[in-house]
């Protein structure tokens, strides 16, 4: 739970359907709420649209312009209120290829690795509550 205004919500950003919604399921069993994304363009509407998002969980290789590496790093520039877990079943991708702070966890997992993961990066201290470049952070910032 964050701030203890109810459970953590987390956008689940996967091209296939079905571990889309095996992934979403997982965290509503263990009290998360779940948004769903089927492409980066699709996440990017979500974040624009207002919506309160605590953890960005986002595949590497999907379909469309933005892959989940560059959609993390547009929502750490934007939103960097937002914790974000990449996950991949073909690349490991390199420390510096990711968003400072940024987890990345290995497909496939089991559920309790991925809710441990939830849970780690949302007990993370490192998120400031304001951009590192000194702007005051505008909740719900739009995304480029």
């Amino acid at each position: 739970m964050m701030g203890g205004q109810g459970p953590a919500a987390i956008l689940v950003v996967e091209d296939e359907p079905l571990l889309r919604v095996l992934i979403t399921d997982i965290l509503l069993e263990h009290g998360y709420a779940a948004l769903e994304s089927a492409t980066a363009a699709e996440a990017i509407e979500v974040l624009n649209s207002g919506c309160d998002v605590d953890v960005l969980l986002t595949d590497v290789r999907m379909p469309g312009a933005v892959d989940g590496i560059e959609l993390a790093r547009r929502v750490a520039h934007s939103r960097p209120e937002i914790r974000i877990l990449i996950m991949s079943a073909w690349i490991y991708p390199r420390a510096e290829a990711i968003p400072a702070g940024a987890r990345f966890i290995a497909k496939p997992y089991l559920p309790t690795a991925l809710v441990s993961e939830i849970e780690a990066i949302l007990g993370d201290q490192r998120y400031a509550p304001e951009p590192s470049d000194g702007r005051p952070l505008v909740k719900g910032a739009p995304l480029v």
